[in-house]
Parts: structure tokens; sequence; C-alpha cells
């Protein structure tokens, strides 16, 4: 079927929900997808050309991150060039992590890219000009993980056992601190959504559409 709809020209974009349910295949699923109708950047072909530094569908949410990155800095008054910046990305999915990592590499930033096995997380965070938390713990980094100024992006999304949502970040302890921080729900999300509709537009226009 998703072979059918890259086939399709009515259809400009397409957008697999992950994870996918047990069972099914991911990297097979995502093969099916023609890599120009791939608006969330998760085909091999974009992400390879997005290792590369290459014109691609960027991956949502990282594009979105980015997106709120400058605009922090742009509130803060400081330069949008990112040169010589230590970015500390929590998380390596395929969905945030690593894509998010590429686009500060791009940016020339120094990236250090944290995950289960990382000694001295603590450590690690309270190094990071930027902080990207997309772990899936709640409230895993605290305040006083948080350099004083820091820009903190949220990615996290998880629901506490009394149905409220937070992030992978401990909201009102790094607020004191951080220069800027997205906050949990309405934060990334939006933005996330943003990006899709660019995406999409981007597809069309390369499918001759527009």
């Amino acid at each position: 079927q998703l072979r059918a709809l890259s086939g399709n020209p009515a259809v400009d974009g397409i957008l697999l929900q992950l994870p996918l349910p047990n069972g099914l295949d991911e990297f097979a699923a995502l093969l099916a997808i023609d890599p120009g109708k791939d608006v969330d950047g998760l085909h091999p072909y974009n992400q390879g050309l997005l290792l590369r530094g290459e014109t691609t569908f960027v991956p949502c949410t990282p594009a979105g991150s980015m997106a709120l990155i400058d605009e922090a800095r742009k509130l803060l008054g400081l330069p949008k060039s990112l040169d010589g910046l230590h970015a500390v990305v929590l998380g390596r999915s395929i969905l945030v992590g690593k894509p998010i990592a590429q686009l500060l590499l791009q940016r020339n930033c120094t990236v250090v890219q944290c995950h289960s096995r990382t000694r001295e997380l603590a450590t690690e965070c309270r190094r990071a000009d930027i902080l990207i938390a997309a772990v899936g713990r709640p409230k895993l980094v605290r305040g006083d993980w948080i350099k004083h100024g820091a820009i903190v992006i949220d990615v996290g999304i998880n629901r506490l056992d009394d149905g409220s949502l937070a992030g992978d970040v401990t909201f009102e302890e790094a607020a004191v601190v951080a220069g800027a921080i997205t906050p949990v729900p309405k934060g990334v999300g939006p933005m996330t959504i943003a990006m899709l509709m660019k995406n999409t537009v981007q597809a069309a226009q390369q499918g001759e559409k527009l």
C-alpha cells in the first residue's frame, strides 16, 4: 500500500507514524516510501543527504527545534551564528536525536550526544549552551543540570500517573536558570506540525503541482 501511494501522482507527501505496531518492519516500511514524498525525512536516502549536508527533507521535530533555537537567540539578543557553541543532545533516535545532532554540527556547534550508557550525564548537561532533551523520561533533567543562560529544547512528552503531561526536563526548576526553555505541551509540538506543512509544500513543488 505504501508503494501504491508513492506511485500515485495525486499524493504529495507520506508520513509514517512511528513507532509501528509490533510485528511490522519499520525499516521495510520506510524503504517503501518514495524519498520525494518522505515529508518526515526518515527514508535512508534522505537521511544520507542530511548526513552530507545536502538539501533534503529535514525531519520535522529537529527542524522545528532548530527554528526555536534561532528564535530564542534572537529574543535574547544573541547572534544567529552558533559557531563554537557547546550543544548536548540527550537521545539518539532516528526521529530526533541523530538528525538534530547533524543539524547542530552543520551550524558549527561542538556536539555531545548522550544516551542511556553515558557516564556523568549531569556533568555533560551543565556544559551545554544548547541542551536538547529527547529521551522520553519524565523530568529527568533537573534545574541544577542547566548552565546559566542556556537554551533548553524539551522534546519529551510523557504522561504522568495523574494524567498530566511532563517533558524530559523539570520545567519549574530549569526555567529559573535557562535563558530560554520550551514548555510541554505547546512547545516543540506546534513547530513540528509547521515543519511538516513546510515539507509537504516542498514535496508538492518538487512534484510540479504548484
